[in-house]
């Protein structure tokens, strides 16, 4: 019955749910555009994936590419990784556990390989997964 308690609609898909607030979803759709863009689709499918294993999102996670699913696994040790991909990932999954946790170092590090424009950006993305992650869960939709 996903998402039917809020638009009683047997359709509980992103577009149905976005549907309710048109003037929401366009803003949306663009920042998240401009968001992902400024990061890259490589570094942004590994945070994808990294924040759909921490908050249980088994459908993505089933979805993707096995190999970057590996490497977003085991981004510690991982030889694909770049220096920016593992401590994106890093802060990634020290955000999503317990965002206090977040060690002046690493942003100390993000900024130093990405500069100060590149780490807002990876963070304004690790906050619209982390949070969006979680909208999708509550109403039952994939997408987003």
């Amino acid at each position: 019955m996903g998402g039917t308690w809020i638009n009683a609609a047997a359709d509980s898909s992103a577009e149905s749910l976005l549907a309710l607030r048109p003037d929401l979803a366009g803003h949306l759709e663009a920042f998240d555009s401009h968001a992902a863009a400024s990061i890259g689709p490589r570094l942004r499918t590994l945070l994808e994936i990294r924040a759909a294993q921490l908050l249980r999102n088994e459908g993505y996670v089933a979805s993707a590419d096995p190999e970057l699913v590996d490497q977003a696994t085991n981004w510690y040790s991982h030889a694909a990784l770049s220096d920016v991909e593992r401590t994106s990932i890093e802060v990634c999954e020290a955000f999503l556990i317990d965002h206090h946790s977040i060690t002046d170092d690493q942003i100390l590090r993000l900024q130093h390989l990405l500069g100060e424009q590149g780490t807002v950006a990876l963070l304004m993305n690790i906050a619209m997964l982390d949070g969006f992650t979680k909208f999708r869960r509550v109403f039952a939709v994939e997408g987003i």
